[in-house]
């Protein structure tokens, strides 16, 4: 290829002398058409002053080439001008063969994986221009940061982006991938021996901050069209994954981990041989541009007719969306989101799993098929050009930390195929498991968790106490089901004065003491004896007389939904049952009085729980409905009207109550008690299984009260001995523990309630204490927490049905379909849903409507029973389109 470049460029520079016709070089010789006067002398004279005297053997009729172990070297045959042109130069087409086949996958390569566990992955974009280059970039810093051996491989032959780079920073190009082209199209036999040791040569003096780099060509001004393509190396006899397997090799040599390969854009043959190898990790960048949202679509839809994946052993497609604004964008976002992350799914050819025991596989699947987010960022409007400033760019904006878990996948298979060290044997897991499992067993229901000595403060409570350092607080909590409202209740009602919370909630300069009086609680509560006596203290401290059982304040609000009664009247209703707590008059009349009275000389703070076991049918009953409104809105404005709010009220609510009842500005009043919100994400969720374990003793050093102070990295480093860093050994390709755990308990509000934590954390601790000697270096095992999964949803789902009953009266409806029937996504009217029951199951996060049809999370879905349907496995995506839904409220 390089005499082919150099008689060419001869003849730009009229440098060719009169007696040359026409040149070709070949892998078997270079073949001269010359004058049929010219004497044999003057053509070898003239090759010596061009080549050099060393490079040409006039006397074996030789021109050697660059040497690895052995001489190499080309025959030069001269041809006599007879009159005809001797080479014909044709305008081609890849040509293909139509057969029946075409329709079929490519064969699966034999090899499962790349020699020595080296690892590939390709960076491809179906237009320029969308950050693919930059991506690769960054992806190459964050493994060599962290110990990896990198080649970087520019195979944009046309349009080389990485080899500029290079070359700006004065980085030796001796040796390019057209280079490594040009000599595997020459091997022998396919030997491919010496084209990797005279890459080896020079490619271990090509390195920039750590990674080898392998540009296009040996200068980035060149601008030629490719010599060869990757595709002309795929003749009769070789492999299909010539290219591959041959870089693969050539990693070997380098002793490299790891090789990136930034490709040409769109539909190319420069990038089909690294795109139809379901051994490579295929990255495909795009911007949300409908163009090339397309185009990405189109690319991902013919991998997987053509190269799909065939097992979770097989690296998944990654599609990674750039240059977006979070607030313009996010309903544009989600639409690409739910595109991909179905192209990504079908490019795997999983079968989705067939019952409900193994949908653990099912979240498994969703969590592997999101794609990366990389918003825009001004700093990457103009970049510099040299190596050292664009790695400095990348830093900067963190697109390392970005593709993390991209590059934990390439750090798990990249590596050598010798066999691992054996690590020392850690300690049994066995007994510590079980005391996790009782423990946590003990603290998944508030009302039996009397003997926690203390609780977690989280975002929510830390707000609830600051915002009330000089007043009561006078505040709804809301929350879904299962969300800590009970446990917050407990927590508040057992330290008996609000300054004491305040004091173990982490704020210590409350500036005065207040009893807190329980009013209403949870019908299950298991000892209603410590409310009783939380109370009696109470009415003591305020010099009140004795306070009526609890279920007699309850039967005073039963009665009065019997009737009808205007917003007035309730008022009076519940202050007088504040007022009866508090030991005062129970009388509707002057209750109004006597709390205003003992406001005067007293301080109190009221709470109250158990709302949804008072009022049942608050999806269809009005009464009931206003009976609630003037609770959550006219009883706290008349605490309020008192001058020093010397009187607090604390309201523990259901989301799903407050929509019903206040439904005309819910919105509204939802954000007025924001900041109280008993709302978990994905830090919170961190933290309480921290607090957890902490409780239970089972990690050294780790106390309860200091869980509350961790951040989301620490968190993480924390609870890889909880659960270890993937599903799996470090060489698997499940998801990241962390990622999936997540993904399976988030329901359709955006949320993960603190119930379902502690049941599945139980569970799964159980079930891990019957592997005794497995998986010493966690606490949870993989079996262990993919099992826990499916009894955690059924948990839930009796519990459900069991505390709330519309909506388990909707649940038993769901579970009368035939089990064939149940599928999702599934339309509410085939399935006997009436428009009450979309609108209770919506309120409570159970379903999303999405095109006529309504998704299911998986925490829901797999204990009603209902599977997904083949190549349509969204719930991830429609989860995040939900959590931004509800943001932007």
């Amino acid at each position: 290829m390089d005499i082919d470049e150099y008689f060419a460029e001869l003849a730009s520079r009229a440098k060719w002398p009169s007696w040359l016709r026409e040149t070709g070089a070949f892998w078997d010789g270079v073949d001269l058409l010359v004058d049929k006067q010219v004497s044999e002398n003057d053509v070898w004279d003239w090759l010596a002053e061009i080549f050099g005297p060393i490079t040409v053997d006039r006397e074996q009729r030789l021109i050697f080439l660059e040497r690895a172990d052995r001489e190499r070297m080309l025959d030069v045959r001269l041809i006599r001008e007879s009159g005809e042109v001797y080479f014909s130069h044709k305008l081609r087409w890849s040509q293909r063969r139509i057969t029946p086949a075409v329709a079929d996958p490519i064969p699966y390569p034999q090899n499962a994986a790349f020699v020595s566990g080296v690892s590939i992955c390709s960076f491809h974009s179906y237009k320029g221009g969308s950050g693919r280059t930059l991506h690769c970039v960054a992806l190459a810093h964050n493994l060599v940061s962290s110990g990896r051996r990198v080649l970087l491989v520019d195979a944009d032959l046309e349009a080389p982006g990485v080899t500029w780079m290079a070359a700006a920073q004065g980085a030796r190009l001796d040796f390019s991938f057209e280079d490594f082209l040009s000599l595997l199209h020459g091997s022998e036999n396919d030997d491919i021996s010496e084209a990797i040791a005279i890459a080896r040569k020079f490619l271990l003096n090509q390195s920039l901050g750590g990674v080898f780099v392998l540009p296009a060509r040996r200068s980035p001004a060149a601008n030629l069209v490719p010599r060869v393509d990757p595709v002309d190396l795929l003749i009769p006899g070789r492999s299909q994954y010539f290219l591959t397997e041959s870089l693969a090799a050539l990693a070997k040599a380098i002793g490299v981990d790891v090789v990136l390969v930034d490709l040409r854009a769109g539909f190319s043959e420069l990038n089909a041989p690294l795109l139809l190898d379901p051994r490579v990790s295929r990255v495909f960048v795009t911007t949300i541009s409908d163009q090339s949202v397309r185009g990405t679509v189109q690319v991902l839809t013919e991998v997987a007719r053509r190269a799909p994946g065939r097992s979770l052993d097989d690296p998944f497609c990654t599609v990674l969306v750039t240059q977006f604004d979070e607030k313009r964008h996010a309903n544009h976002v989600e639409e690409a989101i739910s595109r991909f992350s179905q192209c990504i799914a079908d490019a795997m050819l999983l079968e989705q799993p067939e019952d409900s025991s193994q949908s653990s596989d099912v979240t498994s699947l969703e969590v592997r098929t999101q794609p990366i987010l990389s918003g825009f960022d001004p700093r990457l409007l103009a970049l510099p050009s040299s190596w050292d400033e664009v790695a400095e760019v990348v830093r900067s904006v963190g697109l390392g930390d970005l593709l993390e878990v991209l590059a934990d996948d390439l750090r798990r298979t990249g590596g050598s195929d010798e066999p691992e060290e054996v690590e020392e044997a850690k300690p049994d897991f066995s007994e510590v498991r079980g005391v996790l499992h009782e423990h946590t067993q003990r603290l998944m229901y508030a009302e039996t968790a009397q003997d926690s000595p203390d609780f977690l403060t989280t975002e929510s409570l830390e707000n609830l106490v600051s915002a009330h350092r000089t007043d009561l607080p006078i505040e709804v909590i809301i929350g879904a089901k299962g969300s800590g409202k009970t446990f917050t209740y407990h927590a508040i009602c057992s330290r008996r004065d609000w300054s004491i919370f305040a004091r173990d909630a982490g704020v210590s300069d409350v500036e005065f003491s207040a009893p807190v009086i329980p009013v209403l609680s949870s019908e299950n509560f298991s000892s209603p004896e410590l409310l009783v006596d939380v109370r009696n203290a109470a009415a003591e401290e305020l010099g009140t007389g004795s306070p009526p059982a609890f279920q007699e304040i309850r039967e005073i609000i039963t009665d009065a939904a019997a009737e009808d009664r205007s917003d007035s009247d309730w008022r009076r209703i519940w202050l007088s049952c504040l007022a009866g707590a508090a030991g005062l008059t129970s009388d509707p009349g002057s209750a109004e009085g006597e709390l205003a009275r003992i406001a005067r000389v007293k301080r109190a703070v009221f709470v109250i729980d158990g709302l949804e076991d008072l009022f049942r049918n608050f999806v269809t009953d009005e009464r009931q409905q206003q009976a609630l409104r003037v609770l959550l809105t006219s009883v706290p404005d008349w605490f309020r009207s008192l001058r020093g709010r010397p009187l607090g009220l604390v309201i523990f609510v259901r989301r799903d109550l407050v929509r019903k009842a206040i439904s005309q500005n819910s919105a509204q009043f939802l954000a007025r008690y924001q900041s109280y919100q008993l709302k978990w994400d994905s830090t919170e969720v961190l933290r309480l299984v921290a607090w957890l374990v902490a409780g239970a003793g089972v990690i050294l050093g780790l106390r309860t009260d200091r869980v509350s102070m961790l951040g989301r990295d620490e968190l993480s480093k924390l609870l890889l001995s909880v659960w270890g860093r993937q599903l799996g050994s470090e060489k698997s390709r499940e998801p990241r523990s962390e990622a999936w755990f997540l993904a399976a308990l988030t329901d359709f509000a955006g949320q993960i309630q603190a119930r379902d934590v502690a049941t599945f954390v139980a569970e799964a601790a159980g079930l891990a204490s019957g592997e005794p000697g497995r998986w010493p270096d966690r606490l949870l095992t993989p079996n262990s927490m993919k099992a826990a999964l499916p009894k955690c949803s059924s948990s839930k789902i009796s519990e459900i049905e069991e505390e709330n009953l519309q909506v388990g009266d909707v649940f038993q409806k769901l579970r009368s379909i035939p089990v064939d029937e149940r599928i999702v996504p599934f339309d509410g009217k085939q399935v006997g849903l009436g428009q009450s029951d979309v609108d209770l199951l919506k309120a409570n996060g159970v379903i999303f409507e999405d095109e006529g049809k309504y998704w299911m999370p998986e925490i829901y879905r797999i204990g009603l029973g209902f599977k997904p349907v083949r190549g349509k496995s969204r719930v991830l995506a429609i989860a995040k389109r939900v959590a931004r839904m509800s943001d932007s409220r």
